[in-house]
């Protein structure tokens, strides 16, 4: 009989670390991922109920967070490797974020892979950050972690603090992260693009990568505790140097263009003012004089 063949063992600590692990990092990695997107400006909406999530918006948050933390589970207990479950989970919360926030342009394809990949990437940099310290200080090994749903709660607690406090911060401050279109930005240079692409999966590479020599195959342990502690750190400095740097460089291209928008615009009151005051009095030639400043002063603007 089925019943005799299913381990209920398993499924009940699977149900288990889906409701307690799982949906909880799904949640910040959706919410994280659309705010990059900039779903959720209408709180800023000073309009009655404009500023609150409704049932639907929380219904299409958790399309998502379930389905991808059950699909984790379910291959990590079929005995999928870790790698496989990761680009899985990459793949399907794209996917479903496309689709159920009708994602469906070219743009908003692009905007959406990008806003994943680079949520998931800070997940595996905040996890990083001092799971593998507590590896090393407690002698545990990834595995005695993975296999313990109370060890691996009690773990990703501080881990929930940071991205929950996070989301809030974002949210609640509404800040300039949330108005500077940072990933039109990105996707307006294809130079930029690329850059950011290669930049973004060269550190969950190199993460991966890390993860499994630093948790699982454990290469510090014969060095003594100060030294591992300074290894993890000098591991961090890097992925986290070039991806602020990555982000200054974004922030200074997008400054760029809006004081570049503010001189055009200041041009062209100009010019209208003076066209205003010339018309008034008759003058055409310095109409035509004003005329040709803004057409040289356009071709400027487009190298034409």
């Amino acid at each position: 009989m089925l019943v005799e063949i299913i381990n209920w063992t398993t499924v009940f600590t699977a149900i288990a670390n889906i409701i307690l692990i799982s949906i909880p990092e799904e949640i910040f990695l959706v919410m994280f991922t659309l705010i990059l997107l900039r779903q959720f400006e209408f709180l800023e909406s000073k309009k009655e109920r404009g500023n609150k999530l409704r049932k639907r918006d929380i219904f299409e948050i958790f399309i998502p967070v379930l389905f991808v933390a059950v699909l984790s589970n379910v291959l990590r207990y079929s005995g999928v490797d870790d790698n496989t479950i990761l680009f899985t989970s990459i793949f399907s919360t794209f996917s479903l974020i496309v689709a159920v926030f009708k994602q469906l342009t070219i743009s908003g394809i692009l905007k959406t892979f990008f806003a994943t990949i680079i949520s998931f990437l800070i997940i595996i940099l905040i996890e990083f950050t001092y799971i593998a310290i507590i590896i090393y200080i407690t002698n545990k090994t990834a595995s005695d972690l993975n296999n313990s749903i109370y060890l691996n709660f009690i773990i990703s607690l501080p881990e929930r603090v940071i991205e929950y406090s996070l989301i809030a911060y974002l949210l609640l401050k509404k800040t300039t992260f949330l108005k500077a279109n940072f990933l039109n930005t990105i996707i307006s240079s294809k130079l930029l693009s690329g850059v950011t692409l290669c930049v973004v999966l060269f550190n969950m590479i190199v993460f991966t990568t890390i993860i499994k020599l630093v948790w699982f195959d454990k290469i510090l342990n014969h060095l003594s505790l100060a030294f591992q502690v300074e290894i993890i750190i000098t591991i961090l400095i890097f992925p986290i140097f070039n991806i602020v740097t990555l982000v200054g460089t974004v922030y200074y291209i997008k400054n760029r263009e809006m004081y570049k928008n503010f001189i055009t615009k200041e041009e062209m009151l100009r010019f209208t003012e003076d066209l205003l005051i010339f018309t008034k009095n008759h003058e055409f030639e310095m109409i035509k004089l004003t005329l040709k400043d803004m057409e040289n002063n356009v071709h400027d603007m487009y190298n034409v």
